[in-house]
């Protein structure tokens, strides 16, 4: 009992990690010493002071709601937190806890986050300490001869038993009248006497001078004469008060530790020199699936043999025969677990602390794994198929038990997506899976729109069209989850096969949970990239087919427009090349006067907060160009204007033509107004020639009829002829008149 207390109170003291204990107040009932070592306080500080006082302001909060949830029966394991150590610096820590709801206290162990500082040194200290705790006192030293009536006490001796510390006789009826069961001292002598049985016996004195009672420890041996013949009975004995009310404080410290250390959520052992295993826990047991009275007092190397080979026998070695402690994280392939130990050794025994991160190192390989699937997503031109192999193949790392398939929904129907474990030959017996209900555990799931679990594929219903499907391929169990994207459409589904008949486990759903979230990410994000290429091609397609000019610039600071993209038309409107526009300034692309008026407009949209229009003429290398200018504000959630969108639809040839026509009707105009004049002068002409010349030529006519027709003797014919010659010069004189003016219609307005 002695020996194992000793080894608990070691082992506490020893511990680098704070083992202590809290009331419903939160104060310090227990703690060890190693608080000294990470936060700087002794015991005396500690005791009765209350946590959250030493807890970093901004932990609190969380620190109260993790008490609260230990104190309601939840244990905890690995919650951070910062304390202020006394010397006011701030040390990280890791806590596991549990409460004792019958004892109304807290057990915990608070493990410094940081490096830990001169292990050895603390350990050298702890010895030290333990040393001098154990130190044995000063003996007294007595003799009985045979038949006497007094007895001889050493100095020490005299003094133990309350009297004067000269040593002499003291009548042996006064030291008896100190010791109230004397009964037991006597038979033992008697014992020792007649049978020769040892004498080592414990019993109470109270003590002559009055002083109180004490604690005695004694033994005794016979002395035998020349002869063989004994005479003498010779002993020690020591106050041993102080180490029984040690005792009773160790059992009591024993009885703690042992709760605390039986309470922790960390496995933890003890073994001594030979490898002979003298502490497990309860947490060992359900860590390891091995119970206390199977292993203990068994050599830790027998019961785990295939360590030997590992890493776990080499750095235990190292550990006990170095005097040092090691820390380390290992993999055990028999038992399929991930742990993180710490080692600690003293003199006697061998302390070990450890914890099963199995689930925490999968879910930092999946971590892993989810980070170079995005990788792999940004840096390779790949296939969705390639993107979810590349996923499914890492799992398969992770649980190489699992055989990880996805399916895609088409038609009403599932294909297979991507099933790099499965042999191609099952895949094409279930190509075109229906969904539905009992169609596989995967064509359930679709149909269910929740996950589905086949223990064992031969029994189960769901299965019974597919069983002899599976049996042949060696597939005993499939759970299947359902993907679903974030608009609730059904993707498709993520199947897991088995070669075992079996169920699954927490711990395996919670990376299941996690692959399927990063494959609905992958397979989202992938077909919504598709989806937006095909829309931005569509977009491209009408961007560089529009006839209109089309720009985008984005507002730099101080009001500076840059040109972040413009479409081909722009560029053949403009006869510039694309470098010479996408990337530069407003101010470097548009001449002014264009570009003063230009940005005044943008400004006034940015104002109003609406599209402007307004018509443009602006002088490029091609040539001067007109065309309707519309520019758009495009806001940010902040409502702060980010980018301009400007469309000019180009009417340079409309203008061209427009002028083309206005010139051709002012010319049409001026050969109107000419024909009327001409049309005048034209009537001028026909009025003469159907009035004024017909008189002249109507009286020559007349004339020369008469002359010819009816000429007499009586007739003057000279007279006759003067009138000809007359009418004629009048009619020469309207024909010149005519002649004249049929030249003025010839020649055109000036």
């Amino acid at each position: 009992m002695n020996h194992g207390r000793e080894n608990l109170q070691k082992i506490m003291d020893q511990s680098l990690d704070v083992i202590c204990t809290f009331d419903e107040e939160g104060r310090f009932r227990q703690v060890s010493k190693a608080c000294k070592q990470v936060w700087g306080y002794e015991l005396e500080e500690l005791i009765g002071k209350r946590y959250i006082e030493m807890v970093l302001e901004e932990d609190r909060v969380l620190t109260n709601e993790a008490a609260a949830s230990i104190m309601s029966g939840v244990d905890m394991r690995n919650f951070e937190n910062r304390y202020i150590r006394k010397d006011n610096s701030i040390i990280p820590l890791i806590w596991s806890a549990r409460w004792d709801a019958k004892e109304k206290l807290m057990y915990a162990i608070a493990r410094d986050a940081s490096e830990k500082k001169a292990t050895e040194e603390k350990i050298r200290v702890n010895d030290a300490r333990l040393i001098k705790a154990q130190e044995i006192g000063k003996l007294g030293y007595w003799e009985l001869e045979r038949n006497s009536k007094m007895i001889w006490g050493s100095e020490k001796a005299l003094e133990i038993f309350g009297f004067p510390p000269n040593p002499s006789e003291i009548p042996i009826e006064q030291v008896e009248a100190c010791i109230p069961d004397i009964d037991k001292v006597r038979q033992a002598a008697m014992d020792l006497i007649a049978q020769d049985k040892k004498y080592e016996i414990e019993f109470l004195i109270h003590p002559a001078d009055g002083s109180p009672e004490k604690h005695i420890s004694a033994v005794a041996e016979i002395e035998e004469d020349k002869y063989g013949t004994p005479f003498k009975i010779v002993g020690i004995f020591q106050d041993i008060t102080e180490s029984k009310t040690t005792e009773k404080k160790l059992l009591k410290a024993y009885e703690e530790i042992a709760s605390i250390l039986a309470s922790i959520t960390d496995g933890f052992l003890t073994v001594d020199k030979n490898w002979t295993v003298k502490y497990w826990n309860k947490a060992a047991e359900r860590i390891m699936g091995v119970n206390r009275e199977n292993i203990i007092d068994k050599n830790l190397w027998e019961v785990y043999a295939d360590a030997i080979p590992t890493r776990f026998y080499s750095e235990f070695n190292k550990a006990m025969n170095e005097n040092i402690s090691i820390h380390f994280e290992e993999y055990f392939p028999p038992l399929d677990i991930w742990f993180r130990l710490n080692i600690y050794p003293s003199k006697d025994i061998l302390s070990i602390f450890f914890q099963d991160i199995t689930e925490n190192k999968r879910q930092e390989r999946l971590e892993i794994l989810e980070k170079e699937t995005l990788e792999f997503y940004t840096s390779h031109k790949s296939s969705l198929e390639d993107m979810i192999t590349f996923l499914l193949n890492g799992m398969q790392k992770i649980h190489p038990e699992m055989i990880c398939s996805v399916l895609k929904i088409k038609d009403g129907k599932m294909y297979n997506w991507s099933s790099p474990q499965l042999p191609k030959a099952y895949n094409d017996e279930v190509e075109g899976l229906p969904i539905g209900l009992g169609q596989g555990s995967c064509g359930t799931a679709a149909y269910l729109r929740e996950k589905v679990e086949v223990a064992d594929i031969s029994t189960h219903p769901f299965w019974k069209d597919y069983k002899e499907i599976a049996a042949l391929y060696g597939l005993n169990a499939c759970w299947s989850y359902p993907i679903i994207d974030s608009n609730q459409n059904l993707l498709g589904t993520f199947g897991i096969y088995f070669r075992k008949i079996r169920s699954i486990k927490k711990a395996e759903e919670l990376t299941i949970e996690r692959a399927r979230m990063i494959l609905i990410n992958i397979i989202e994000n992938k077909l919504a990239e598709n989806a937006l290429k095909a829309y931005k091609d569509q977009l491209e397609l009408i961007y560089n087919t529009s006839t209109d000019v089309i720009f985008l610039l984005s507002i730099e600071n101080e009001n500076r427009y840059k040109f972040t993209t413009v479409n081909l038309p722009f560029l053949s409107t403009t006869d510039l090349k694309r470098s010479q526009v996408e990337g530069k300034y407003a101010e470097e692309v548009i001449p002014e006067p264009s570009r003063s008026f230009a940005f005044a407009k943008y400004q006034q949209a940015i104002q109003e907060g609406h599209t402007i229009f307004w018509e443009e003429t602006t002088e490029y290398p091609s040539g001067k160009k007109t065309g309707i200018v519309s520019i758009s504000p495009v806001f940010n959630e902040k409502n702060e204007c980010i980018k301009l969108l400007g469309i000019v639809h180009d009417i340079t040839e409309r203008k061209k033509h427009e002028e083309e026509i206005r010139y051709s009707n002012k010319e049409l105009k001026r050969k109107n107004e000419e024909l009327e004049e001409k049309n005048i002068k034209l009537e001028d002409i026909a009025w003469i020639q159907s009035h004024k010349i017909r008189a002249p030529l109507t009286r020559i006519m007349g004339l020369v009829d008469l002359l010819t027709n009816y000429r007499t003797e009586e007739m003057d014919t000279n007279e006759l002829l003067g009138y000809i010659v007359s009418s004629a010069n009048e009619l020469d004189g309207l024909i010149r008149e005519i002649v004249e003016k049929t030249e003025q219609v010839k020649q055109p307005k000036q």
